[in-house]
């Protein structure tokens, strides 16, 4: 395999297992979102609670871990996601340096970096599919609060996510992804939580 080409499959190795991890960053806003909105409905007229989206979304990685970590009990998640924060700071901002010093001088080394990402891209993604899990939970809760029952497939909304063309040309198309995935997966209101629109509709009026 040519230089040139073995550099062209390493750096769109490297875009996708970004995305992996903005995918993950765009999952908590929304698990966040979602609380928080449920929490204002649970204590309106009781309790001022006002935390609007914008203290957290343009939040680090580290920083929607900790908000996140107050509003779930599940530990082990909290902890693979702490462990994602290194690896996803070495994806965007050292692996490719790394990779060209290697490129020339020991080229075994440079190709084990570009393959080693794909699995960096596979831990990104089981923890977005964690993550989605936990917003059908939530999705689910807030249906009991009213009574009711909803289902959803975390799994199928990621991957539609994970497919949807934009993501690997710019990453602020992720929540568009998100919404045209809600959008055409289904006509009711069963996944809408993917999506800032759907979350919008726990408001209390």
């Amino acid at each position: 395999m040519s230089s040139v080409r073995s550099q062209r499959i390493f750096l769109r190795r490297v875009g996708e297992a970004l995305a992996s991890y903005q995918l993950v960053e765009a999952a908590l806003k929304l698990y966040i979102e979602g609380v928080h909105l449920r929490i204002q409905r649970l204590v309106s007229r009781r309790v001022p609670f006002h935390y609007p989206p914008s203290e957290y979304e343009n939040a680090s990685l580290g920083r929607l871990i900790d908000v996140f970590q107050r509003h779930s009990d599940n530990k082990q998640l909290i902890q693979r996601l702490r462990k994602a924060v290194k690896t996803r700071n070495y994806v965007a901002h050292r692996v490719v340096e790394d990779y060209m010093h290697h490129r020339e001088a020991t080229p075994r080394v440079a190709a084990r970096i570009s393959r080693d990402l794909k699995k960096l891209e596979d831990d990104g993604q089981c923890l977005g599919e964690e993550l989605l899990k936990e917003l059908a939970a939530l999705r689910e809760a807030y249906d009991e609060d009213r009574g009711g029952k909803t289902r959803l497939n975390p799994s199928m909304v990621y991957r539609a996510m994970l497919n949807y063309p934009a993501i690997k040309k710019d990453s602020s198309a992720i929540l568009s992804a998100g919404r045209a995935v809600a959008k055409s997966k289904q006509q009711s209101s069963n996944s809408n939580l993917y999506t800032r629109e759907g979350i919008s509709s726990l408001k209390v009026h």
